[in-house]
């Protein structure tokens, strides 16, 4: 049964429900990586490389379809390979099929177990965000002054307007801040997920990154120092 063409319920809560799942694959992005850099062992369910849409906690009980998963592993690595920007661009502007979300755990995940000793005896060093939505921003650095890795996240995505493009680029994020530590901030990062180097400000000692450059493309980030790169 099809609601009626003037059911105006149904079209306040579809646009509703648009915006709640917009933000939710917003904040399930910035899950995946705090679980994956913060300190501990992350832990992932078999099946949810991908969005999982239930309403219940997931298992491993559930039948998961590996094909599908390793096909599009397989082709986003081997773009990933040659041109992470682009990919990066194609994955978050269409992010439905949840390839975005395999992206970034694959990515961040490899890059932890190169790096375990980081991960494993590393400091974790809270990071503030400052400015017009330094709010909006969670942070922390993982390693010592020699070798450290800076992750970023956004949250609160419901005041972005439009999602989820809305929370990415230099309009979402202007005027917005995160302070780094002297002793940890480097010259000049490369964001893990897009390959573009991030430059710091430190112009009248603010020791500090612009979020409207880290989040350029996407609302999460994992800076590594460029020689570490």
């Amino acid at each position: 049964m099809r609601p009626a063409p003037d059911n105006r319920f149904i079209k306040d809560f579809a646009a509703f429900a648009d915006r709640v799942v917009a933000a939710g694959m917003l904040n399930s992005l910035s899950q995946v990586l705090l679980k994956i850099a913060s300190p501990g062992v992350p832990d992932f369910y078999q099946g949810n490389e991908l969005w999982d849409l239930s309403l219940v906690d997931p298992d491993n009980r559930r039948p998961v379809d590996y094909t599908i998963r390793q096909s599009m592993l397989a082709e986003i690595m081997r773009e990933a390979a040659s041109k992470p920007l682009a990919l990066s661009k194609k994955l978050f502007e269409r992010p439905d099929d949840g390839r975005i979300k395999m992206y970034v755990t694959c990515r961040a995940l490899r890059w932890r177990r190169k790096h375990a000793q980081l991960f494993r005896e590393g400091a974790y060093v809270p990071l503030e965000g400052a400015g017009q939505r330094g709010h909006h921003l969670i942070a922390f650095a993982r390693g010592s002054s020699e070798h450290h890795v800076i992750i970023a996240a956004g949250r609160f995505f419901t005041g972005f307007g439009i999602l989820p493009q809305g929370a990415a680029g230099e309009s979402a994020w202007s005027d917005t801040f995160l302070s780094v530590p002297p002793n940890l901030l480097q010259e000049r990062y490369v964001d893990l997920f897009t390959g573009q180097t991030v430059y710091a400000d430190c112009e009248r000692d603010a020791q500090q990154l612009c979020m409207s450059e880290v989040f350029a493309h996407m609302p999460v980030s994992m800076l590594i120092p460029l020689d570490d790169a």
